[in-house]
C-alpha cells in the first residue's frame, strides 16, 4: 500500500484510515455536551414507550385451542390445583408438611 505504516504489533494499517478517526475522534472531543446530551434525548425517547410495555402470562394465547401440548399443559394445571386443595384439606394438622411441598411458606 503507499500510505500504510508498520504499527509496533507489525501489522499494516492505512494512513488514511488513521487520519479518519482522529478526525472524528477531535470532532468528538470538540461536541461532546452535544452528544451527552444527544444521547441522554435519545434514551429518553426510546424509553418513553416503555409504558406501554406489558407481560401476558396466559400461554393460551401462544396457542391454537387443540395443541396438544397446551391440552396437556391445562390438564396439569387442573390435577396439581386438585392436588393442592386435597393436600391442604389432608396435611391441616402437619403444616411443616406443606411447607415441604411448598404449598405454604413459613411465617
Amino acid at each position: 500500500m503507499k500510505n500504510s505504516k508498520d504499527n509496533p504489533n507489525g501489522k499494516q494499517y492505512d494512513s488514511r484510515t488513521n487520519a479518519g478517526v482522529t478526525k472524528f475522534a477531535n470532532w468528538v472531543v470538540k461536541r461532546r455536551w452535544f452528544i451527552v446530551i444527544g444521547a441522554a434525548m435519545l434514551a429518553m425517547t426510546a424509553g418513553s414507550g416503555m409504558q406501554y410495555l406489558s407481560f401476558n402470562n396466559d400461554y393460551h394465547i401462544f396457542f391454537d385451542a387443540q395443541n396438544p401440548t397446551l391440552l396437556a399443559f391445562d390438564a396439569l394445571q387442573d390435577w396439581m390445583g386438585d392436588f393442592v386443595g386435597i393436600s391442604r384439606i389432608a396435611l391441616e394438622s402437619k403444616p411443616q408438611y406443606l411447607e415441604m411441598l411448598g404449598i405454604v411458606e413459613s411465617s
